[in-house]
């Protein structure tokens, strides 16, 4: 294996294109499974491309648990929104209409 110091970018890089390719949130790999270690670790070049993509899809098989925090619990994402608009039961009125325009003239 080759020890090639990676910058912070390159890293971040590196865990982007690979959550693209696995089609997984790349803020969740850095906050839920890699640990202040693993980061290090990316950096310093002691972790091959192919390791970490294994253990990412590991995590993603076991529900994205937060491993970084020693935790063993899925990842649940937040309950979506309703949108005001979708919530309305009633039809929607239409706007008052107002004079209609002069048009312009040359």
């Amino acid at each position: 294996m080759k020890n090639t110091s990676l910058t912070k970018e390159q890293c971040k890089s590196k865990i982007f294109k690979l959550a693209i390719k696995l089609g997984c949130p790349p803020n969740l790999i850095a906050t839920r499974l890699l640990s202040e270690e693993d980061k290090l670790d990316m950096i310093e070049g002691l972790m091959p491309d192919d390791c970490l993509e294994a253990h990412v899809r590991a995590w993603m098989d076991a529900g994205m648990p937060g491993y970084a925090h020693g935790s063993d619990i899925p990842y649940k994402s937040a309950p979506k929104k309703e949108f005001r608009s979708q919530t309305l039961e009633q039809e929607p009125q239409p706007l008052p209409l107002s004079a209609p325009f002069v048009p312009y003239v040359d």
